[in-house]
């Protein structure tokens, strides 16, 4: 039994395993059981619950004190991506990887980019950071730079969902509808439960002028996930300009619910 635990015990790191710590306390809990019981049962002082008492009361107290210690680390993920780059600096991308992530979701782009490439030096043809360096410039605007390294993605690995759907997005941003639309149904081969993809190519559609194809889209979108506002509001819309003012009504309250 510790010999199967200990790649998940957090005492031994076994490639990315490293980046478990936050999980790391639930399969150590049969191993503290075991310590305490061992105690217990050899030590001489058995016969003297006092003394032993006062023992676990103070590996208590210091467990606790750990603990409160790591609540800093595990209050967000920038905080525990980041502890784990400093431990892990060379031997883990994915680290670097979800560190990026989460510094991109609290708006600190320039030390996510940062990170990316550094994580790219690691792994210098992994397609999953290649396809978030060209996320974030797309995000920038950054055109040129976001094509290098989605296409760069793309040819270490054609089926790479996300980076299908960001060279999608960057070709519908550059109003190059057609490609993007080509991107975006090689993604959905991939994945037919991408909501946001039907989205986008709804909002191609209307764009082109092909309402009914706009339509079925939309729907498709809301139909895996129908909490989404912003699909409710892009339906709206397009009931508006179908001039269908009772269904525009309608998603659009349902967006506002939302």
């Amino acid at each position: 039994y510790l010999i199967i635990l200990m790649p998940v015990s957090g005492f031994v790191q076994v490639g990315s395993a490293a980046a478990a710590d936050r999980y790391s306390y639930l399969s150590t809990v049969p191993i503290f059981f075991l310590g305490i019981g061992s105690i217990i049962t050899v030590s001489p002082y058995r016969d003297r619950p006092i003394l032993i008492g006062s023992l676990f009361c103070l590996i208590f107290i210091s467990i606790f004190s750990l603990t409160q210690r790591q609540i800093e680390v595990w209050k967000n993920s920038e905080n525990f991506w980041a502890r784990t780059v400093k431990f892990y600096p060379g031997s883990i991308p994915l680290a670097r990887r979800n560190y990026a992530r989460a510094l991109l979701e609290n708006g600190k782009f320039e030390i996510a980019e940062d990170q990316l490439k550094i994580a790219l030096k690691i792994s210098p043809k992994n397609p999953d950071i290649l396809s978030d360096l060209g996320y974030l410039y797309i995000y920038l605007k950054k055109v040129s730079e976001a094509k290098v390294y989605l296409k760069a993605a793309l040819e270490v690995n054609p089926f790479n969902l996300e980076a299908l759907i960001n060279m999608g997005t960057l070709e519908k941003n550059k109003k190059q509808l057609g490609p993007a639309q080509i991107y975006f149904r090689r993604a959905l081969q991939i994945d037919k439960y991408r909501f946001d993809v039907y989205n986008y190519l709804g909002e191609i559609f209307v764009e082109l002028r092909k309402y009914k194809d706009a339509e079925f889209n939309f729907k498709k979108a809301i139909a895996l996930n129908s909490i989404a506002p912003d699909i409710h509001l892009n339906l709206g819309k397009l009931y508006f300009i179908s001039e269908k003012s009772k269904e525009a009504d309608r998603e659009t309250l349902m967006a506002l619910k939302e």
